[in-house]
């Protein structure tokens, strides 16, 4: 079984690629599923109350949009529920992965592949690009947010550039979506050839 993670930047296009995958019929494991999961477990919406105190749990369930109000302007923060969260992620996908081992082919979605260190984790890396300023105003249409949030967020992860230097496979989602879906089959293409 070979492992490809796909990553990239927030807004960048990773869902566009991996729902593509699926219609293939290939397993891909979301990262952000898993990490969405955790955040409605007792346990972790206890830890994320402690550290960050209860305006972000309503209901008994950690209010994603407030806990990224806090984090996203506070790195020191950020690194704490990372440091909550990512090996929690980290030991999920490896029980999903076990669950596929007789699959030659598995993805593994994780919008913070680098930023959590789980690139010993894959066989190859594929980053889903575009340009700054693309990924700045589909961020604004998609969360309907301001111009200054929209680069806060995406501020807080490693930048595009240095993620593209790091990969093995690009894709270019600067064009169309038959564009973006025609590299997927050329890289998909090239991944059973190397099987």
């Amino acid at each position: 079984m070979k492992v490809i993670g796909i990553t990239g930047g927030i807004a960048s296009g990773k869902t566009l690629v991996s729902n593509f995958i699926k219609s293939k019929n290939y397993t891909v494991i979301e990262a952000d599923r898993i990490a969405h999961d955790l955040l409605e477990k007792p346990k972790i919406v206890s830890k994320i109350a402690e550290t960050f105190g209860e305006e972000v749990i309503v209901n008994g369930k950690v209010d994603r949009d407030a806990l990224g109000k806090i984090i996203y302007y506070d790195k020191k923060l950020q690194k704490k529920l990372n440091a909550i969260i990512h090996p929690k992620v980290r030991k999920a996908i490896n029980k999903e992965l076990k669950k596929h081992r007789d699959e030659d082919l598995v993805f593994v979605d994780v919008p913070l592949l680098y930023e959590a260190k789980m690139e010993d984790m894959m066989d190859k890396i594929v980053v889903v690009y575009v340009e700054r300023q693309t990924q700045i105003e589909r961020l604004m249409d998609r969360d309907k947010i301001i111009w200054d949030y929209a680069v806060t967020k995406i501020d807080s992860q490693i930048p595009l550039k240095e993620k593209f230097q790091r990969a093995d496979f690009i894709i270019n989602n600067e064009g169309t979506k038959q564009s973006t879906e025609e590299q997927v089959e050329n890289f998909l293409r090239e991944l059973k050839h190397e099987i």
